[in-house]
């Protein structure tokens, strides 16, 4: 996969989450990631689609609740 490669400080300045909240998400397997040696890396084009995702899950939820 070609794109942005992120390291964990990156991607919650992107996603605008603190680091409990970013590994919380590693944790649990919403958010994909992958290492190198012992360093979370994410790749941005992931973290991206992971967003639209969330987003498309959102209002799905909201208009089955009217």
């Amino acid at each position: 996969m070609a794109g942005e490669i992120l390291n964990a400080d990156e991607a919650c300045d992107f996603l605008k989450v603190g680091r409990a909240t970013l590994y919380r998400h590693v944790k649990n397997g919403s958010i994909p990631s992958f290492r190198i040696g012992k360093v979370l890396r994410f790749h941005k084009e992931t973290l991206m689609n992971w967003i639209s995702e969330k987003v498309q899950e959102d209002s799905k939820s909201k208009l089955a609740k009217r």
